[in-house]
């Protein structure tokens, strides 16, 4: 059998006869706590929170109407039903205790009944104003959310709009490159920079045909089972030239061989933002090391990126996501410092997700950054 839930009542009333009454009168129905001042009800009301308070307006100390007025104004306890009682009779009396925040008032020698009664519907209009409070608060907390997520939502569609237009502009200069990176390679077989060019361009190709079949309602059917671990070894390939990675130190860790069914260009996306990112971090640090590992867990192939660079606070982390954040600069003048759009991160949680994927990130200012990927296997 369910245990009742008792209300808590504090009642204030110098008269020690008057006193003890009310207090038998409430005893079996509330939570019972007693003063016989104001200045004793402040002290008590410093641990225990009533529902109401019936206080008596003469009181020594502190009267009726200060203690009233105390309430009122304190944070905590605003939201407390008063009921003011005494033998004032005019307007005026009634007026004041009003006019300081009172919610009732009742006249000595008054009626128990209707005592009661004014008691019950002012316990009734505190629990309906709680239960009111609690659905504006969380009305507050999902309207705030909501907003949120539109303003991401705006973002991106604010990228969809402009990126086919970027994408096919790009795509011709990155062909033009192609060619004559092929044409070198023909003529300077043993060039490694050169096969590191032409690997680059192609990689790009994929990520722009990867990008337009996205916005394309009707994809094609060509993903494909692909080790991880290739893709990885091709993009730390490439890095390791790139003008932030010439002094890091990769260290690669390839626990498992497993493939997993995807659109290459779509992971070599990721995987390229996420070690760009990670030699950009690590650009003022005196010990450049990335560590790259992959394992296999729970169904998961699971690729970490662990880097020494400047890391980041729990402010900055949980922004990361937001499109448009970054703590790169945006000047592209500026060529000694790393560069950032702010898009990197949104768009390699977008893709993951895509294949039901997830991605972690844990980060201590000042010491470095690991990122995980879960890429979930269907055997």
């Amino acid at each position: 059998m369910p245990t009742k839930s008792f209300s808590r009542l504090l009642i204030v009333e110098d008269d020690k006869e008057s006193l003890g009454f009310l207090k038998d009168v409430f005893t079996n129905e509330f939570i019972t706590e007693v003063a016989e001042d104001g200045m004793e009800a402040k002290s008590i009301l410093k641990d225990f929170s009533p529902d109401i308070i019936i206080a008596d307006i003469r009181m020594p100390k502190l009267n009726g109407y200060e203690l009233t007025a105390w309430v009122k104004q304190n944070e905590t306890l605003r939201n407390t039903k008063v009921l003011l009682l005494s033998g004032l009779k005019n307007t005026k009396d009634r007026l004041a205790g009003y006019k300081v925040g009172a919610d009732d008032y009742i006249i000595k020698p008054f009626d128990t009944e209707e005592l009661k009664t004014k008691i019950n519907i002012l316990l009734k209009l505190k629990k309906t104003e709680d239960e009111l409070s609690h659905l504006v608060t969380n009305l507050e907390k999902q309207v705030k959310l909501k907003t949120s997520q539109l303003i991401k939502s705006e973002k991106f569609a604010i990228i969809g709009r402009n990126a086919a237009g970027f994408i096919h502009n790009m795509n011709n200069p990155i062909c033009n490159i192609k060619g004559i990176g092929d044409l070198l390679k023909k003529k300077y077989k043993d060039e490694s920079l050169i096969e590191t060019l032409t690997d680059s361009t192609k990689q790009l190709q994929e990520i722009i045909y990867s990008i337009l079949r996205k916005a394309d309602s009707k994809k094609s059917n060509k993903a494909k089972l692909v080790r991880i671990n290739h893709l990885l070894e091709n993009e730390v390939k490439m890095h390791k030239l790139s003008k932030f990675g010439q002094v890091v130190e990769f260290n690669e860790i390839y626990e498992t061989n497993r493939e997993f069914k995807c659109y290459p260009g779509d992971l070599s996306q990721v995987f390229s933002n996420l070690i760009s990112n990670a030699i950009q971090s690590m650009y003022k640090s005196k010990q450049k090391i990335l560590t790259i590992k992959t394992n296999f867990e729970n169904h998961n192939i699971i690729v970490e990126f662990f880097d020494t660079g400047c890391g980041m606070d729990k402010k900055t982390k949980n922004k990361i996501f937001d499109p448009f954040f970054t703590t790169k600069t945006c000047d592209p003048s500026n060529s000694k410092e790393p560069i950032g759009t702010g898009l990197g991160m949104p768009t390699c949680k977008t893709m993951l997700e895509s294949y039901n994927g997830k991605i972690t990130v844990d980060s201590k200012l000042n010491i470095g950054t690991m990122v995980r990927l879960f890429l979930p296997i269907q055997d």
